[in-house]
C-alpha cells in the first residue's frame, strides 16, 4: 500500500486578508475587513474619524471566546494595530462591536455537546491610497513544503485505510510565523480521521510562510486556508 499525500489548495483570504476563511465583511467606512463571521446584527466597526485623519492602518489581533451558541461572548486585544493613540482607537472600535456577534455554528465535542472555545483572529484596517490609486493587498501564502513540515501518515490511520482532506485555517503574523491553527474541516468521521487532522495541524504550521501585505505594501498579519489530501494507493 502506498501513502500518497499532497497539499491540494493553498489559498484564501480576500483582497483585505486577516481572519478566517475567504469572505470579507467591509466596515461602514472604507478599509476594514474581517471574515468567518455572519452576524445577525450590525457587527462592522466604523473607522474612527481621528484614525482616518491620521491615516492609521494595521491589524488588530484578537482572542475571541465563542459560546455554546456560536456567538462571541468575549473579545480581547492580543496585539494592537499599532503604537499610536489612533491605532488604539482602531482596537477599541472593533472589540466594542464584536461581543454578541454570531461567529459560526456551535462547536461540538466528542459527546455531541456544544462547547465554548477560543480562536485568534485579526481585523485588518486599511485605507485607500492617498493618491487615489487602486488598493493592492495580498494574503499570506505558503512558501515551500519542506520535509520537516510534511505530515506523516499515522500508522493507526494507515492500517485502517483512512483517507480524506483536512482543511486548516492558519493565522500568520507579519513576520511569517503561524500564530494559530484551526481545523475547519476534518478528513472524516472516525477516530482514525481525527489522527490525520492532528498530524496535519502539528506539521503544516512548521512550513515557511510568506506574510501578507497591506495596501501600502508593508507586511501584515493575515490568514490562509490549507487543504491537505490524505490518499492511499
Amino acid at each position: 500500500m502506498i501513502c500518497k499525500m499532497a497539499i491540494l489548495i493553498v489559498a484564501l483570504a480576500a483582497l483585505l486578508p486577516v481572519a478566517a476563511q475567504t469572505e470579507t465583511l467591509p466596515s461602514e467606512q472604507s478599509g476594514g475587513s474581517a471574515s468567518n463571521a455572519q452576524p445577525d446584527r450590525p457587527c462592522h466597526p466604523t473607522y474612527p474619524a481621528a484614525a482616518v485623519k491620521a491615516r492609521a492602518e494595521g491589524v488588530t489581533m484578537m482572542k475571541l471566546t465563542i459560546d455554546a451558541h456560536g456567538q462571541i461572548s468575549k473579545a480581547e486585544v492580543v496585539d494592537s494595530a499599532g503604537s499610536t493613540p489612533e491605532h488604539k482607537l482602531l482596537d477599541q472600535a472593533v472589540v466594542r462591536v464584536m461581543k454578541g456577534c454570531l461567529w459560526s455554528k456551535p462547536k461540538i465535542d466528542a459527546n455531541g455537546e456544544a462547547i465554548e472555545y477560543s480562536v485568534t483572529m485579526g481585523y485588518h484596517w486599511g485605507l485607500p491610497p492617498a493618491d487615489g490609486s487602486p488598493s493592492k493587498a495580498h494574503p499570506a501564502r505558503l512558501g515551500t513544503v519542506e520535509p520537516r513540515c510534511r505530515p506523516v501518515y499515522p500508522p493507526v490511520a494507515l492500517r485502517a485505510g483512512a483517507q480524506g482532506v483536512t482543511v486548516l485555517r492558519m493565522v500568520v503574523d507579519s513576520s511569517g510565523h503561524v500564530r494559530s491553527t484551526e481545523v475547519l474541516q476534518s478528513a472524516g468521521e472516525t477516530a482514525e480521521h481525527k489522527l490525520l487532522d492532528e498530524a496535519a495541524a502539528a506539521a503544516l504550521p512548521l512550513c515557511p510562510y510568506v506574510p501578507g501585505t497591506g495596501t501600502d505594501g508593508m507586511p501584515i498579519g493575515s490568514s490562509l486556508t490549507v487543504s491537505y489530501v490524505w490518499k492511499l494507493e
